[in-house]
């Protein structure tokens, strides 16, 4: 039975106990750390890799007096600083006889930041691709079912970059894109559009460009490089709490083991046991009780009494009585008392 009871007493000590709790501890530490480090790793990406692409509307106002222009409002993750980016505009033309004889129009982009301040600027030009009549024909006719049935149209795209690879130091908060037809006298002459759009499209090199190409990989990396350092940083921690604590313990043994040898070096000096404290009051009165019951018990005692005659016995029974002391030696001292035996 006390075989079998041991490994049950074994686990539960206390030495037992207190590992238990510390592997508790440091698991339920390390799941917590482990789930903080995706989170961690998550609020990094969003931070530190910007969204790759933007498409931004945009919508020209026309005028008499100038070109037209539109003016846009952009997110504050369209441009972050210190990232190479490429702006597009991206132009849906009709195939206009108009727009075909307008010929070269220049495309205008202003980039501003918060506080008005111009942070790049281009200015390019742009043109429709010419058809010769007899090809547009062709082409009219071999595309007329689409084009009737409303599936196609007559329109053109274009394409133009007005930024590449620039790197801007602060954000964009707004732009400004114009159309500007130099050979059209007035505003009823420019050049016709569907619609225009923006594009802001990064470039990324380096580890963001590991993070946005191989996502998984990096999280499982990233994640793990984060756990590892915060694991490190409560494992020092815990240490350095637990010396703590183990000092102050060790510091109160060796006081009371102090305190019992300086009892055992009086003892040995002096030859007697160290004196025993002051008994209160209720030991004290147990004592006296003792003592007294003690006295009681003595008083009680009946003395043996021993008559001797005159009749030529006495030797005999001083003998007899020497002899009787002799073999009770543990009586005490008897008394005798003169008395008269009749004969």
């Amino acid at each position: 039975m006390d075989m079998m009871m041991g490994p049950l007493r074994l686990a539960g000590s206390k030495p037992a106990r207190r590992a238990y709790l510390t592997t508790f501890l440091l698991a339920s530490g390390s799941l917590f750390l482990l789930f903080l480090s995706v989170f961690t790793y998550i609020l990094f990406y969003i931070n530190y890799v910007p969204q790759i692409g933007l498409l931004q509307p945009v919508y020209l106002q026309y005028s008499s007096n100038q070109p037209p222009t539109a003016y846009l409002t952009l997110p504050s993750y369209a441009m972050i600083p210190h990232q190479p980016y490429t702006v597009t505009v991206h132009l849906r033309l009709p195939s206009s006889p108009s727009n075909m004889h307008t010929g070269n129009f220049m495309l205008h982009l202003t980039l501003l930041s918060a506080t008005n301040k111009t942070l790049a600027s281009s200015r390019r030009p742009a043109i429709m691709t010419y058809r010769s009549p007899l090809l547009e024909r062709i082409d009219t006719l071999l595309r007329a079912p689409l084009l009737v049935s409303g599936w196609q149209r007559q329109e053109e795209f274009l394409s133009v970059v007005l930024l590449e690879d620039v790197i801007l130091p602060s954000r964009v908060r707004s732009a400004s894109v114009s159309v500007d037809t130099p050979s059209a006298p007035s505003a009823a002459a420019a050049i016709g559009v569907y619609d225009v759009a923006v594009e802001f499209r990064a470039r990324f090199t380096g580890v963001r460009w590991l993070m946005h190409n191989y996502r998984i990989t990096t999280f499982l990396f990233g994640t793990a490089l984060f756990w590892g350092i915060e694991v490190v940083f409560m494992t020092i921690v815990w240490w350095v709490v637990y010396s703590q604590f183990a000092a102050g313990v060790v510091e109160k043994e060796s006081v009371e083991g102090e305190e019992s040898d300086e009892e055992d070096d009086d003892e040995r000096r002096t030859g007697y046991p160290s004196p025993s404290p002051t008994p209160g009051p209720e030991e004290e009165g147990r004592a006296a009780e003792e003592l007294y019951a003690d006295d009681e018990v003595s008083s009680s005692e009946e003395e043996v009494v021993v008559d001797v005659g005159d009749s030529g016995l006495g030797s005999t029974s001083e003998s007899a009585g020497s002899t009787a002391r002799a073999k009770a030696p543990g009586m005490g001292v008897q008394r005798r008392r003169p008395g008269v035996v009749g004969i």
